[in-house]
């Protein structure tokens, strides 16, 4: 109960940093329903196709789980490495705000894209493939981005007021933290979804 209530604290103390973060994320999103409900109709084919082999693969011979491990962690690195870079730049700002844009785009793209072609049979997928490393990164992703907002305003206000800002190391320590629980959400995406998703892939496949 007292890390809830902490939780609560901490969201509203940063609230409008928080607005900015879930805007952001909110426009990419937009621009990923805009993207796939304008699809033409052999892009739609084709990435129907794409997912079709992907279910069947997963329902013959399962997933290459060193694979799905190794690329979900470079990706999480990546987001954190940039989103960190610009953190400390005195005008990093804009493309923090940028990243979670580009996150809400990726996110929901695939969601999206999901319902277009499967219709109500794509929640088997989210419930199975998506969902479970979802509920880790998702607040994950929220808070760390809020960080990394909020440590490079103030920057920015140092930099003018030459005012004392928030310890580097004790930043870098929670990209770190905060990096290491993505993991976590990784380890779910290679080892606990593709088992999940097997139970469901027969429904997807023509």
């Amino acid at each position: 109960m007292t890390f809830f209530l902490n939780v609560k604290q901490h969201i509203a103390l940063n609230i409008k940093i928080y607005a900015i973060i879930f805007i952001a994320f909110t426009v990419g999103a937009l621009v990923a329903a805009f993207s796939v409900f304008n699809l033409s109709e052999s892009q739609t084919k084709e990435l129907m196709l794409y997912l079709g082999d992907y279910f069947d693969n997963i329902n013959k011979s399962g997933a290459d789980k060193t694979l799905i491990l190794k690329i979900s962690v470079l990706d999480n690195l990546k987001t954190y490495f940039l989103a960190v870079m610009f953190a400390l730049m005195v005008i990093g700002a804009p493309f923090i705000v940028l990243i979670c844009a580009v996150g809400g785009y990726t996110a929901f793209f695939t969601l999206i894209l999901l319902f277009k072609c499967y219709g109500i049979k794509a929640i088997l997928f989210v419930l199975t493939g998506l969902l479970p490393h979802w509920i880790i990164l998702l607040p994950l992703y929220g808070f760390f981005m809020a960080d990394c907002l909020k440590f490079s305003l103030a920057v920015l206000n140092g930099a003018k007021n030459k005012r004392q800002i928030k310890s580097v190391g004790a930043f870098l320590l929670t990209a770190f933290i905060v990096f290491l629980c993505s993991a976590c959400a990784s380890l779910l995406c290679a080892y606990v979804e593709p088992w999940l998703v097997s139970f469901v892939a027969k429904f997807y496949i023509a």
